[in-house]
Order: structure tokens, then C-alpha cells, then sequence
């Protein structure tokens, strides 16, 4: 059988087809594998150039003017430091106490009272927007510094000289405060000016704040309010509101913030240091109390946290243990305590609170067991 005679001729014609056809594909595969990416690669160097010429500007820009930046840098963190030092580094009513101590001992004025109110934050340091172009949209520094502000009101009386006294004393005193609000009303009668005012006192508190706890020279104290060289009289009292235990306790407890220097919870024997045990924490600490014993001769058993003691104590007359609390600081503050009370002794355990928390208590009693008066 006889092979087909097959052949394969192209002609002229299609060969030039052929050809643009090639050319066309080299050009297209040019166009997408090649120019295309170094269109783009281009366009992404061209914006890395430009953003590096704005650096290099300001770097020059800066580097011409070092002298002047340095010396002006120094010139604001001595004003900032300057600013800073007219504001108290610590909230406590110790330092509220002493503020108005000092106001009746230097101007003569009689504070007849006061009611404090919560401390709030007004203002928190480190938000300022950085004009560095290395960190466009950041903060231009940062701080855990916070501004508060503690409200008290007062009512006084003092005569005309003393009353222009008190409110320069107010107006000049060493921590930034604002009288808010006065009233006051003359009498020709006594020659005494009376009314109230309210006072903003303000305070900047961070990490590195140092805080001096007031130190008190009064008749009834040391430096220390719970370790006064009065020692308890033992007397009895007819006093419904239980005022007698403020001079007159023998064991206490005192509350502070955890920011405090102190501690958050401590608590110890009237005028026995080494009685002390403590706690500090943002949160609540168990407190438990336990008296027994009778005609004079009692022990207490006191556990705040993880902290434990154990004393043998004589008292002839009352047993009285004294709560001194103080106001939130702010909304991050959550220090407190629950405390349970059991007394199986033959006096009654009388108990008496001062300046907690209006709007959220530091004290939450959890149980009581045995004969026990709370004030």
C-alpha cells in the first residue's frame, strides 16, 4: 500500500502573520512582566524618596538649629517642673486636715466645719499629638501622670483682718487650689464676718510622685495619729455618735488608697507600732476580729490579708477600735475591706467610722457575732 504523500507549506503571507503575531506577544509579555512591575516598583521608590527628602529637611532643618532646640527644650521642662511643684503630689485627708490646720493657726479664722467631697480626674498627662514626622498620629510623649481635683466646703468665722487673711492664705498656699464659691454676711454687732466657700484643692499624681504625710503637732497626736502620746483615760461615756473613741480607743484600723504611703490597710494597738500588721492592694482585703476574755483581762486575735497577730490586752472600762477611712481618689481606685467582727467577751466591742467613702464605703461589714455597737 502506497504512502500518502503529505506535505506542509506556508506561504509568505501567513509567515508574515506569523511573525506580527510573535511580535505582538513579545511586546504584550513586555508590557505585563516587565514594564508594568517597574512602573510600580518606580512609583513605590518615587514615594519612599519623597518621604525621605522630608525627613532629610527636617533632620537639616533641626541639625542647623541644635543649639536653639537644646536650650529651648531645657527652658520648658524647668517651666513644666516649675508648673508641677505648685501642685500637691498626694491625695489623703491627713494632708486635707493639715491644709486646714495651718489656714486657723497662721490667719486666726475659726473653721466651725467642713464636708469633703469624692476626688475626681480632671486631666491626664501624655496626650498632647506629636508634630515629630517619625511618629505622625502618636502621642508626643508619654506619662502615667493624672490630675485630680478634691472639693471641700467649709463654714467660718473670723473678724474682717482675719477673714482677709484666710483668703490669702488660700490664695497663696503652696499647693494649687480655687476658691470656687463664697458667701459671707458681716455683723456690726461682733465685728465678725461669717459665711462658707467652696474650695477646689488640685493634685498630680503618678509613678514617681513622693508623698510626705503631713506631720501634725496638736495636743491629742505625734506624726502619727494613731500613735498619740495621750494614752486612753479608760473613761465611760454617754455619747450616742460615739465621738469619745476618737481620743479615746484602743485598737485601729486605717484605710488609705493604694497609692497611699502607707499602705491600703493597716491596723494596729493604740501607741504599739510593733502591733502593726498591713496590706496594700487596689482591691478588697479580708479583716477579721476576734476578742474574747473578761473583767479586765482580753485577748484579740487580728488578721487583715495574709498578715496575722495575736495580743493579750487589760482594759478596765470600754473596748473601742477606730476606723479612720478616706474618700476614692478615683474611679480606679478599689481598695477596701471586709471585715468580720466576732466578740465572745464580756464588754460590749463599740466601733466607730470616719470620713468613708459617701458614694462607695472602703468598709463592708460582712458578719458580726457577739455584742457589738457600730457608730
Amino acid at each position: 500500500m502506497a504512502k500518502p504523500n503529505i506535505t506542509f507549506q506556508i506561504s509568505e503571507r501567513d509567515k508574515k502573520l506569523l511573525m506580527l503575531l510573535l511580535a505582538v506577544l513579545i511586546i504584550a509579555g513586555s508590557y505585563f512582566f516587565g514594564y508594568q512591575r517597574f512602573t510600580e516598583d518606580g512609583e513605590k521608590y518615587s514615594r519612599e524618596l519623597e518621604e525621605l527628602q522630608r525627613k532629610e529637611a527636617d533632620l537639616t532643618e533641626k541639625a542647623e538649629n541644635i543649639n536653639e532646640y537644646i536650650e529651648t527644650t531645657e527652658k520648658y521642662i524647668e517651666e513644666y517642673n516649675s508648673i508641677l511643684k505648685e501642685y500637691g503630689t498626694g491625695v489623703s485627708q491627713p494632708a486635707n486636715i493639715e491644709f486646714l490646720n495651718e489656714a486657723e493657726r497662721i490667719t486666726d479664722a475659726w473653721i466651725k466645719s467642713v464636708s469633703f467631697s469624692g476626688t475626681t480626674s480632671v486631666y491626664s498627662f501624655g496626650q498632647v499629638a506629636s508634630t515629630n514626622p517619625d511618629k505622625s498620629g502618636e502621642k508626643a510623649y508619654s506619662s502615667d501622670k493624672v490630675g485630680y481635683r478634691t472639693v471641700m466646703s467649709l463654714a467660718y468665722e473670723a473678724e474682717y483682718e482675719q477673714w482677709k487673711n484666710l483668703i490669702e492664705f488660700i490664695n497663696t498656699y503652696y499647693s494649687k487650689n480655687v476658691i470656687e464659691s463664697i458667701n459671707m454676711s458681716y455683723s456690726e454687732i461682733t465685728g465678725t464676718v461669717s459665711g462658707t466657700m467652696n474650695i477646689s484643692l488640685y493634685t498630680v499624681i503618678g509613678s514617681d510622685s513622693i508623698i510626705t504625710e503631713p506631720e501634725f503637732n496638736i495636743n491629742i497626736g505625734s506624726d502619727n495619729i494613731f500613735e498619740a502620746e495621750n494614752k486612753s483615760n479608760g473613761g465611760t461615756y454617754e455619747n450616742t455618735n460615739g465621738d469619745y473613741i476618737l481620743e479615746d480607743y484602743d485598737y485601729y484600723i486605717l484605710l488609705n488608697p493604694q497609692s497611699s504611703a502607707v499602705g491600703s490597710v493597716i491596723m494596729g494597738q493604740r501607741d504599739n507600732k510593733e502591733t502593726e500588721v498591713s496590706a496594700n492592694s487596689n482591691d478588697i482585703s479580708e479583716v477579721a476580729i476576734k476578742i474574747s476574755g473578761k473583767e479586765g483581762s482580753y485577748t484579740i486575735e487580728y488578721t487583715v490579708g495574709d498578715n496575722k497577730k495575736e495580743q493579750i490586752f487589760q482594759e478596765e472600762n470600754s473596748l473601742d477600735l477606730l476606723i479612720m477611712s478616706s474618700g476614692r481618689v478615683s474611679q480606679e481606685d478599689k481598695a477596701g475591706i471586709n471585715l468580720s467582727l466576732e466578740n465572745t467577751s464580756d464588754k460590749t466591742l463599740n466601733i466607730k467610722i470616719m470620713n468613708d467613702d459617701g458614694e462607695e464605703s472602703r468598709v463592708n461589714i460582712q458578719n458580726t457575732q457577739g455584742s457589738i455597737a457600730i457608730y
